[in-house]
């Protein structure tokens, strides 16, 4: 093998092996509490979100789309997000998704981590009849996350 090839397949090993750890020591931190509290910005939602029902369940579990798609557009909206805190860029209040699917994932069916979860039960009429026509679990259910009408304020120095 010429010289110029092996030097190409240590750096791509190289790359490849860092890609892996990096990735291996991100996903085991990643939506955790810890690793979304990093940023000061967030403080006030982890504190509100620290009162209330949903505190036990992981930042991610409600805030990215299931799959490795979702994972995907999440890393990028994190990579987004990092870039506007370093550069100055952040604007109040800060946008945040929640994929109501997500939402069914405990309280329709039987998740194993979250056994005390409230479950829709199949005589709920009102809830099914939501569903059904295609409404969000939002519409009533917007405050169970992180409190009601949560809105920082501009200097991100608390809630409003």
């Amino acid at each position: 093998m010429k010289t110029g090839w092996k030097i190409i397949l240590l750096v791509v090993s190289v790359a490849v092996g860092l890609y892996l750890l990096f990735t291996g020591v991100y996903y085991a931190t990643y939506g955790a509490v810890g690793f979304c509290n990093r940023c000061h910005i967030i403080e006030p939602y982890v504190a509100s979100w620290e009162e209330q029902p949903h505190s036990g369940v992981n930042c991610m579990f409600c805030h990215e789309m299931r799959g490795f798609v979702g994972k995907l557009e999440s890393q990028a909206r994190g990579i987004n997000n990092m870039y506007k805190y370093v550069t100055g860029q952040y604007s109040a209040p800060i946008e945040a998704r929640v994929f109501e699917q997500n939402c069914f994932s405990c309280h329709v069916g039987d998740y194993r981590q979250f056994p005390q979860a409230a479950k829709l039960i199949r005589g709920d009429k009102k809830h099914y009849e939501i569903i059904q026509e295609n409404r969000s679990c939002l519409e009533c259910h917007r405050d169970v996350g992180h409190g009601l009408n949560l809105l920082i304020t501009p200097d991100f120095s608390g809630i409003r």
